[in-house]
């Protein structure tokens, strides 16, 4: 008997030279490259993190934060919600760091790998003796599991988005699980698989909208097998199989229905949201002509397919612009491997591998920026396989010319040794050229990395730091203060305690709304008035002010101290109000009365203060649109309160007053005339595509309140006609005098129009809005023709007058009876008067040199001559 010892080694080295051994030392191999390239550097290269990768992390905080249940985030584009859940771990583990987000896709890029070996390794154990080269590809099942598992692992384009934090990664894995469990199932005729696959292929509802593509792939694939299943004639154990597969395709699909109903419900109660990014990015969206059309459609064909050869991405979050998804060195077995997979196409698995990268192309095909490595992710399983089965076909097409030798057999390991020999040049262009690239770096925004620690570091000294909203809303730096402060909004914040800094991205800061973090809280305050706002700018512009830099050595900030607290120097309400939209209610509001067309360019800033009744589960906007009289828009000013700070789903009832600004902008080639304007202010939701319902004081409509009114000011009269202007100095009770007359002709010929112009100069601002008269009077002093209206034909009322101000007022009266008939030649006298439209009730008129004191009308003292 050998030693136990040596029995052990003995027996080792036996197991060793099994194939079972060698499929274990294969895997991890594999998984060990795929482990080491996707982990190495995740936390630090590139330092900082994407703005698209920050905005899942915001909602991920939202969820732990606030709670709740999310089936779908409609705000950036649109986004399902299953990643989003799947980083929640991560976060509350290790914080919300860049790591913590690209952990997961790191994890879930090792996964991929991993189940695209185990597909690969099983597939020729279940295959049909009838499947084109299954015989090379049982003799070969290692090679072909290596070379599929290891082309994936070393990708350019899988390394990309392994490292990249969004959630498109989850369609290509779940992908690997629904086709394995179908082909399984098809091939077996065992219907737990189909099950599997429905649930897996439900679950992608929850991923990205490109898993919609995967049941398109499974039906295409499907049709031409149910197709030859109904040709007559076939065999009764034929027919049997067919019907036992009908019921499992019934079982596929009802487990699918079953996992995807909820997100499928949500969709058809929120319509708008099913295509909403996918259309917002199509080429047709920006091209219109069918010609322009399919020429962007066959140029994004080339760039796509320059995309596996010779061209990169087109954005700097896709890579190098010159550095393909795959390495050229693999670029030739892909082209054999799609060669074989349409040569095969009669079969069901290589249909389906060929569908399922056709299709998967088609994304970035029809859209912008091609190619764009999310768009097209379910090609990239596809393109591993037909590198995997390139040695295949052409092993098998030697076989039919003569005899293989032994060591054509290790031939796939040539597959394998260039995909080894790429890894170097990938790590470089990676982890090297585009990881320290500028515009990566900018990308990410390192200097919210360098903020962040400064605002850390100031607040465990038990300092308060004011930030400006316009740098706190930037994505990442709010996803990482968000992880470490609660959020808060607040009216009149207390006075702070000890040393009080400021951190702004340059020294003359022009923003009005800033936020103050102390302790563990982030106070939203209401817009700063210009007093403390100067004293901000000029702490920032003293000698004192530092600047606080970058891991590149570029200025990310200043700080500075400051002697008195900014937040006692907040922009209260100038109009209490108290209207609930939904769950919302706008308890204030701050606008200009009076519009300023020197600063239109700025936008019309507004203030609104809202509180929430009770807790709300979406984020909704304020529609803000500045209307005149008639409803017609002039400006628009819509935005998310506090946009990604404070957004409504933080709101809490009974404690939160948050105070929203707005930019109402004026387009300079369609500025509003002068006149009287509303702001018109609503509620939307963004994932049902309606407005909010209206109560409270007033209903103006039922989702719409007007709030106002605000006034686009008159220009003085033109010096020329001011200058040649009667002037009556005539007075309308305390409204207004009429200081200027100017007649175009006295004399016009019947049937023409009398044009003249009327110069009102405003006694004080009347609570009502009067009707100016201009009668026609003949001889004996009957009415014969006139015009009401109110001020500058009906846009000017007298209730925006402001005391002092100068109305010109330009009217015409046609010289016709209220028949139409042209009037009488003689001399006409016009009388001019103001009432008040709902009593009728006419203003005293005073006459300064007429003695019988007062009249309700002003009758101009030359006469206006009617010809011939």
């Amino acid at each position: 008997m050998l030693p136990a010892g040596r029995d052990s080694v003995e027996t080792r080295s036996r197991y060793f030279g099994t194939p079972c051994a060698w499929r274990w030392v294969a895997a991890w191999g594999v998984l060990c490259i795929a482990w080491l390239v996707r982990f190495y550097g995740l936390a630090d290269h590139p330092p900082g993190i994407w703005f698209d990768p920050a905005y899942n992390g915001l909602d991920a905080l939202r969820l732990m934060q606030r709670g709740g249940h999310t089936l779908f985030f409609p705000t950036n584009g649109g986004r399902e919600s299953l990643f989003i859940y799947l980083l929640i771990p991560s976060i509350w583990i290790f914080g919300a760091t860049p790591f913590a987000m690209r952990l997961v896709t790191a994890l879930m890029g090792v996964l991929h790998v991993a189940l695209l070996f185990g597909f690969l390794y099983d597939l020729p154990s279940w295959l049909p003796k009838t499947t084109p080269l299954v015989q090379p590809m049982r003799r070969l099942r290692l090679w072909l599991a290596v070379n599929g598992s290891l082309a994936l692992a070393v990708s350019y384009w899988h390394l990309t988005v392994s490292q990249r934090a969004q959630r498109p990664l989850m369609v290509p894995l779940l992908s690997v699980l629904v086709y394995w469990f179908f082909l399984k199932g098809w091939y077996t005729g065992r219907h737990r698989w189909f099950v599997l696959s429905g649930v897996t292929l439900g679950l992608g509802a929850y991923t990205y909208g490109a898993a919609r593509l995967l049941p398109l792939i499974l039906v295409l694939a499907i049709l031409p097998e149910l197709a030859r299943a109904a040709l007559p004639g076939r065999a009764d154990d034929q027919m049997a199989c067919s019907r036992t597969r009908y019921r499992s395709l019934g079982w596929l699909v009802l487990s699918a229905l079953l996992v995807a109903f909820p997100m499928i419900w949500y969709f058809v109660t929120h319509p708008g949201q099913f295509s909403a990014r996918a259309s917002s990015v199509t080429i047709w969206h920006y091209v219109h002509e069918p010609l322009q059309i399919a020429v962007e459609i066959l140029q994004n064909v080339s760039r796509v397919l320059g995309y596996f050869c010779c061209l990169g991405g087109t954005s700097v979050s896709s890579g190098l612009p010159d550095y393909p998804g795959i390495t050229p060195l693999l670029a030739p077995f892909l082209a054999v491997g799609l060669l074989g997979v349409v040569w095969h196409c009669y079969d069901l698995f290589h249909r389906l591998v060929g569908l399922w990268w056709f299709i998967g192309l088609a994304p970035s095909i029809l859209t912008i920026e091609a190619p764009h490595p999310l768009r097209m992710l379910v090609a990239i399983t596809p393109t591993a396989i037909m590198i995997a089965l390139a040695p295949m076909y052409l092993l098998g097409r030697l076989e039919r010319l003569h005899p293989i030798t032994k060591w054509l057999h290790w031939f796939p390991g040539f597959v394998a040794l260039l995909a080894l020999a790429s890894l170097p040049v990938t790590w470089h262009a990676h982890f090297v050229k585009w990881a320290a690239a500028p515009n990566t770096r900018r990308a990410n925004d390192i200097a919210a990395l360098s903020i962040r620690e400064a605002v850390l570091n100031h607040t465990a000294a038990g300092a308060t730091v004011y930030l400006p909203m316009s740098r706190l809303k930037d994505a990442p730096l709010l996803y990482y203060l968000g992880g470490v402060y609660d959020r808060e909004a607040m009216l009149q914040p207390p006075l702070a305690e000890g040393e009080i800094a400021v951190i702004a991205p340059d020294r003359a800061p022009t923003d009005t709304t800033w936020a103050r973090i102390a302790g563990r809280r982030i106070t939203i305050l209401p817009p700063l008035s210009e007093v403390g706002l100067q004293r901000i700018r000029a702490a920032l512009g003293g000698a004192s002010a530092r600047p606080l830099c970058t891991l590149d050595g570029d200025t990310a900030a200043w700080v500075t101290s400051l002697e008195t607290d900014p937040g006692s120097f907040v922009l209260l309400p100038a109009q209490q109000m108290n209207v609930s939209f939904g769950p919302m209610r706008l308890t204030g509001i701050t606008y200009p009365s009076t519009m300023d067309l020197s600063g239109a360019e700025q936008g019309l800033p507004v203030i609104g203060y809202w509180q929430a009744d009770m807790p709300m589960r979406d984020e909704y906007e304020v529609l803000l649109h500045l209307v005149d009289d008639n409803r017609r828009a002039w400006g628009n000013g819509d935005a998310r309160p506090t946009d990604w700070v404070y957004p409504t789903t933080f709101w809490r009832p009974g404690l939160d007053t948050v105070a929203a600004q707005h930019r109402v902008t004026l387009q300079a080639e369609t500025l509003p005339p002068p006149g009287r304007y509303w702001l018109a202010i609503a509620v939307y939701d963004p994932a049902t595509g309606r407005r909010l319902p209206l109560s409270g004081e007033g209903d103006d409509t039922s989702d719409t309140y007007l709030v106002g009114p605000l006034k686009m000011p008159m220009p003085a009269p033109d010096k020329a006609l001011w200058q040649h202007a009667l002037k009556p100095d005539v007075r309308f009770g305390d409204v207004a005098q009429l200081v200027g007359f100017v007649m175009d002709q006295w004399g016009r010929r019947s049937g023409e129009e009398l044009r003249f112009t009327l110069i009102w100069q405003a006694i004080n601002t009347p609570k009502l809005d009067y009707t100016i008269f201009v009668h026609l009077l003949d001889a004996q002093g009957t009415l014969v023709a006139g015009s009401d209206s109110q001020p500058v034909a009906n846009t000017y009322p007298t209730s925006i007058w402001s005391p002092g101000e100068m109305i010109t007022d330009v009217r015409s009266i046609r010289l016709a009876d209220h028949t139409g008939h042209p009037l009488p030649t003689g001399d006409y006298h016009i009388a001019i008067g103001m009432y008040d439209l709902v009593t009728g009730k006419r203003l005293p008129v005073y006459q300064p040199d007429v003695k019988s004191g007062e009249t309700d009308a002003w009758l101009l003292p030359r006469p206006i001559r009617v010809v011939p």
